[in-house]
């Protein structure tokens, strides 16, 4: 995210500004990420009768059944799971559409009386309708890119596009030699991509 400059700052808001509005979840159970912020692309002002999410198309749903995912890990001997690390702020966002994703924050919350700032998102946001549809037509661009690339992976490619079920990859193999090359070929294609396929 960044601070929206000074000079971009209007009292007269225009159509292709708009604040998410956000509020935080306290996970006590969690090690590291004890706070979270969740930004609600279906929250509506008051003044208005829509929410950001019902301005946007959702369009084209990449994510392949749930069914099929969980069947096909259920057909090998070995499972294998994996998970892309922050998938979608590994998306950036265009220019134009950044000043759809402002929201306000404290510049410094110790502060008696904070000075509240205008933040914009620089990155996709997992709450709105159409973050599914860019995340995975990002996939599919790298996921081509690399096999032209590289056209002894298309099996792999293969693999990714049937496998990956948002950010979470879920696939088995027969034996651990096929296992282990699973593990490998997924990962390095997904990191040329600036994916980080972990755990």
């Amino acid at each position: 995210m960044e601070e929206v400059p000074l000079a971009e700052f209007s009292n007269k808001l225009s159509e292709d500004v708009h604040y998410l509005q956000h509020h935080a979840v306290i996970r006590r159970d969690r090690q590291t990420t004890k706070v979270l912020i969740v930004f609600d692309g279906c929250a509506k002002s008051p003044n208005s009768a829509y929410s950001l999410n019902d301005c946007l198309q959702a369009g084209p749903n990449y994510i392949p059944q749930l069914f099929d995912v969980l069947l096909r890990i259920r057909w090998n001997l070995i499972a294998l799971t994996a998970d892309i690390e922050k998938v979608f702020l590994m998306v950036a966002m265009n220019e134009a559409s950044k000043d759809a994703l402002r929201f306000l924050w404290f510049k410094d919350p110790k502060e008696h009386i904070p000075e509240v700032i205008q933040l914009r998102f620089c990155r996709l946001v997992s709450g709105l309708r159409l973050s599914p549809a860019i995340l995975g037509t990002t996939f599919r661009h790298h996921l081509d890119l690399y096999e032209n690339a590289n056209p002894k992976l298309t099996e792999t490619m293969h693999l990714l596009r049937e496998c990956l079920y948002v950010d979470d990859f879920l696939s088995g193999a027969r034996n651990v030699k096929k296992a282990i090359e699973i593990c490998q070929n997924p990962k390095t294609s997904m990191k040329q991509g600036g994916f980080n396929l972990r755990k």
